[in-house]
């Protein structure tokens, strides 16, 4: 299902000239989408793992540590 604002954004570049307000407008409306149907949705979800998952873990990584782990992933 293409959501309003999708469907908004494609009669938008296919039928008006794309202006800095239009462009914002589209911007705002899927930030929203994104917002609504993403992390309003499975943000409560996600912290309810991660809080299962820190009172079975022990371990604990320094910031420092936690950013090198993340970027050593990202380099592989």
């Amino acid at each position: 299902m293409i959501s309003k604002e999708w469907k908004e954004a494609l009669f938008v570049l296919e039928n008006e000239i794309c202006t800095l307000d239009s462009v914002k407008n589209i911007k705002e409306g899927t930030i929203q989408f994104i917002y609504n149907n993403f992390i309003c949705k499975y943000l409560q979800d996600a912290l309810d793992v991660a809080d299962r998952v820190a009172e079975e873990i022990t371990e604990r990584y320094t910031p420092e540590e936690m950013f090198a782990k993340m970027r050593e992933a990202v380099d592989d």
